[in-house]
């Protein structure tokens, strides 16, 4: 597992697409240290605790110290958030019958929002009780079809059958040969295939030159993990994800 990181300063900052989403104020909280009564980030949060607002944090899970700094302030433990890694393999294309595996195009990008929407049931937002289902639903589907308005992702495969979206992949280059894998999906219809081992390895082969791959995933998407670790992944590091809701928007 990764080294312990440096303290970081602590922060609270809007998440505008986020907001757009929930229909609410929607805030992203860094915490390197404790939210004392003089901390400038603990007396902004506390001023916004009784509005509609969603503020969400991750803590690396050997910041024990913290966490119960946030459920004494209102936080709930929604998630454990896995990042696996593996070196890049470049390796040749897997024949899939009756399926293509290529680069994503804009006519794709109803197939692609309707299969996300439909295929994260394990996602944070949907593990939230307070974050109604078809809510859920939409964040991921314009998680995905962001890509297509350039606003976030840097490559996307999709795999097609007949015609129709079956799976996709959207991945991130920040830099440094490393390739993050930040959306993937397959039908229902078509898991077992190999379609998400086959998007990943045409990835690998036609999104730059990574020398680095690395993915999130839930601590209890116990299938997403196997399907990494029979790929070559191995846990690099682990995150507790908290939630908060203003008093306004609790039930």
């Amino acid at each position: 597992m990764a080294s312990p990181k440096a303290a970081i300063a602590n922060s609270l900052d809007a998440n505008a697409w986020l907001a757009s989403a929930l229909g609410r104020a929607c805030y992203q909280l860094r915490l390197g240290t404790p939210l004392g009564e003089d901390d400038q980030t603990g007396r902004l949060m506390r001023a916004l605790a009784s509005d509609s607002v969603f503020i969400d944090a991750k803590l690396p899970v050997n910041r024990l110290d913290l966490t119960g700094d946030l459920e004494v302030h209102g936080f709930r433990l929604i998630d454990t958030n896995l990042r696996l890694a593996r070196p890049a393999r470049p390796q040749e294309a897997r024949s899939i019958p009756g399926v293509t595996v290529r680069p994503a195009e804009p006519p794709d990008r109803f197939g692609v929002e309707s299969l996300a929407r439909r295929s994260f049931q394990s996602s944070r937002f949907h593990a939230d009780p307070q974050i109604a289902s078809d809510k859920a639903d939409d964040i991921k589907a314009r998680w995905a079809g962001n890509f297509f308005k350039g606003a976030r992702g840097d490559h996307m495969m999709v795999a097609e059958t007949a015609g129709v979206v079956v799976g996709f992949l959207q991945v991130l280059a920040p830099g440094g040969g490393l390739l993050v894998i930040d959306l993937i999906a397959v039908a229902a219809s078509h898991r077992g295939l190999g379609i998400a081992t086959a998007m990943i390895a045409a990835a690998e082969n036609d999104c730059g030159a990574p020398s680095q791959l690395s993915v999130g995933t839930q601590l209890a998407n116990t299938a997403s993990i196997a399907l990494y670790q029979r790929d070559g992944f191995q846990v690099d590091d682990a995150q507790y994800v908290f939630h908060f809701h203003g008093t306004r928007s609790r039930p």
